[in-house]
């Protein structure tokens, strides 16, 4: 505890007079990661990381694929969490990671999945997630998801009611949704045992002077650790 805060007295001191009080943050609610209440888990470390360089939020919630087009334009300075992709890489700035996290694919028990390959699944009605990456890697091994909409309570609602087969979803994302479950219909889900991706999760920030400088502020206290670290949330009911 005492290095640490020797540690952020080094950092504090050590960062150039900063140019701008106030960034911009796009988000949208994805629990228990990020609510609009600024309490889920990756929004308390987030502020703590704002707080620490003294730069102060202004939250704009847009659509997941709205909030990316306006990082990659200048029009917001930051977002998150977002995997790093090939093509993202490209086009936006990336923090050092801050979770590291899985998805895995859900389904019903009435109606099993058997795939050894990810290209298997271009057999089923595969439902994705508008924007995420997923829906990259799916295409990148010939798997054209049927469907692509914005939340998973609507991919769920699609599975429920047979519209699709199979959907990726994160771990702690899928816990906080069977929590919202009944008994009946949460009995009725099996997980893959087979894990599509195991990504770390990243602020990102426009590719310009701006976005840069606060990406290497940041960087500085998430390598120091006086923010903590966020651990991967597993579900807790045995859906394996």
């Amino acid at each position: 505890m005492i290095t640490r805060f020797f540690i952020f007295l080094i950092l504090l001191f050590s960062f150039p007079s900063i140019s701008f009080c106030y960034i911009s943050i796009g988000v949208d609610d994805w629990p228990p990661y990020v609510k609009m209440d600024s309490s889920g888990l990756i929004d308390r470390k987030v502020s703590c990381l704002l707080d620490k360089i003294g730069i102060v939020p202004i939250y704009k919630k847009y659509p997941w694929p709205r909030i990316y087009k306006m990082i990659k334009r200048g029009e917001l300075d930051m977002s998150y969490p977002w995997a790093k992709t090939p093509q993202r890489s490209r086009e936006v700035l990336f923090s050092y990671p801050i979770l590291y996290d899985k998805e895995v694919f859900i389904y019903l028990s009435s109606n099993p999945i058997k795939w050894r390959v990810l290209s298997d699944l271009s057999n089923y009605r595969v439902g994705a997630q508008i924007g995420y990456s997923h829906v990259e890697l799916l295409e990148r091994n010939s798997v054209i998801p049927a469907v692509q909409v914005r939340t998973e309570s609507q991919l769920m609602g699609m599975l429920f009611s047979k519209r699709i087969d199979v959907f990726p979803i994160n771990l702690a994302v899928l816990e906080k949704l069977i929590s919202s479950l009944s008994d009946e219909q949460a009995s009725q889900l099996k997980i893959s045992e087979f894990v599509l991706s195991e990504n770390s999760m990243h602020l990102i920030f426009s590719n310009n002077n701006k976005g840069r400088e606060i990406m290497n502020m940041i960087n500085q206290i998430i390598t120091s650790g006086v923010c903590g670290k966020i651990a991967l949330t597993a579900p807790s009911k045995g859906f394996w």
